[in-house]
This record gives C-alpha cells, structure tokens and sequence, in this order.
C-alpha cells in the first residue's frame, strides 16, 4: 500500500490527514524532521506505529485540547464502581434473610407500614445493585475487546459517545440502590428502636429528618455533578432500553419485560389484598 523506506513517511502523513483531520501539511515537515535517522532503515511496522503516536499527538479537539486515549479510566471506572455495588449485595442479602422483624408481633399500622417498606427496599438495593456489578463487569469486557474509538477528550465525553448505555445505567442503578438502602436502614432503625409507638414520636421524627437530609443532600450532590439529573439520566436510559427492544428484539429482552410487567401487576394484586384484610380485621 505504502512505498518503502523514508518514502512510506510522507505518504502516511497524507493518509493520516485524510482520515483524522487533525494532521495538515504544515506539521508534516515537523514530524518528518522529529523522526529518528533510523526510521527509514526500520521495519514497516516499527515506522507506522511511531508515527501513528507523532500523528495521535498532534489531533486536536476544540479550543485546542488534545483529543487522548482514556479507555483505561474507563475500564477503571467500571472496575471501581462494583466494589461499593458488592458492598451493598453483600448487607441487602444479609437484611433479607434475618428474621428479627415478624409482621405478626406489629400491631401498630405504622409499624406494619414500616416493614412492607424496609423489605421492598432492602430488596430494590440488592437488585439495582447487582444488575450494576453484572452491567459494569460487561462494560469491562467491552472496553478489552476495544472495538470503539478511544479518543476523546475526556473519560466522560469518551463515557457518554461510546458507552452510553452501560454508563448511564450502572450509575443510575448504582445511586438508586444506594439510596434504597439508605430508606430501608432508615425503616429498620425505626423498627429496632420501637420509635413508633405512643410517647416517642419525637425521637422518631428527629432520626427521619436527618435520613431525609442525608437523602436528599445526596441527591442534590449528584444532581450537580451528571450534567443533568436523576430524571434525565432515567428517561436516557429508558429511551435506550426501550429503543433496544424495538429494534433488536431479543427473546431475552422480550421474556425480562413481560416477566417485570407480570411483577407488578401481581404486586399490585396482592397489595390490594392484604390492604382489605387488614381492613376486615380492624372492623
């Protein structure tokens, strides 16, 4: 393709500008003169690969920025982000499976309330959770493969045009199995402590105030920090598993939606009969 020697030089820069964009004739001279004298006695492919870094070097985004290769803060990113997740896996397994709070020994409605809470919870926390760990450890395997562009100028911008998808995903069901969990050791304490019951109303108002606070600070926090907030991130992610669905139409996506509309429609049932037998019971 390319001719041989220190003639393959010039012909790669006009092909690298080309294609990039970001390589004109005016910093072909410089590469040329920065290259080593043995270049031209090197191998073909020891001479692409330094000039395709001395071409790298020079693409340039907008206001100048150098446009760099940030897939390993990407596939870091996807890495750390599980390790909290797995925390979280970890105590909602635990919470799910202990015993100590029976609805039949509550007979204040509050704290019937308050259980159907921290179980709902408790169980969302360990389900958004592992859906990130799963999500991230593919976003990872993604990033090996490296059949994307790696260049851009930030890991974010790099994030947000290649991995779209898995980044707004992981994170959006990340922050909310977190704040889950959050609701579910508040509802938990609440129980514990028998803070609702007669004569302690302040003390239990006092703990979910501060929860509140914590919860919605975190909220405002992360709110200022995605460019956007929970709700855009949340419609993203919907459109592109929506937009999936449609287009691609896999008979596991197909079989995860029916199943998740099934959920909460038995949800919905049994809620409304277990609301009438109290009500029964009351009367």
């Amino acid at each position: 393709m390319f001719g041989s020697d220190a003639n393959m030089i010039p012909q790669f820069l006009q092909v690298a500008a080309r294609v990039g964009g970001g390589v004109t004739s005016a910093v072909a001279p410089t590469i040329v003169a920065s290259a080593p004298s043995s270049l031209a006695a090197s191998s073909a492919k020891g001479a692409f690969h330094v000039l395709s870094l001395a071409v790298s070097s020079t693409i340039r985004g907008g206001g100048g920025t150098a446009m760099l290769d940030h897939s390993a803060a990407v596939a870091t990113y996807f890495g750390d982000i599980r390790t909290p997740a797995m925390l979280i896996v970890g105590a909602s397994i635990a919470a799910l499976f202990d015993n100590t709070v029976e609805m039949a020994k509550r007979n204040n409605k509050a704290e019937r309330l308050c259980i159907r809470t921290y179980n709902v919870c408790v169980m969302l926390s360990f389900m958004l959770s592992l859906y990130a760990i799963v999500t991230a450890t593919a976003a990872g395997v993604m990033v090996l493969r490296g059949e994307f562009n790696p260049l851009a100028l930030s890991a974010y911008e790099l994030l947000q045009r290649e991995f779209l998808f898995e980044f707004s995903s992981v994170r959006l069901s990340y922050l909310m199995s977190l704040l889950s969990f959050v609701v579910g050791v508040t509802s938990r304490a609440l129980l514990e402590y028998n803070l609702l019951r007669k004569g302690r109303g302040d003390t239990a108002m006092a703990l979910t105030l501060a929860m509140g606070s914590m919860v919605l600070y975190l909220g405002s926090y992360i709110n200022s920090t995605m460019g956007g907030n929970l709700w855009s991130m949340s419609m993203t992610v919907l459109s592109t598993i929506l937009h999936r669905i449609i287009h691609h139409r896999g008979p596991l996506q197909l079989a995860s939606i029916a199943c998740l509309i099934l959920s909460a429609g038995f949800i919905g049932r049994g809620t409304c009969r277990t609301i009438r037998l109290e009500d029964t019971k009351n009367d």
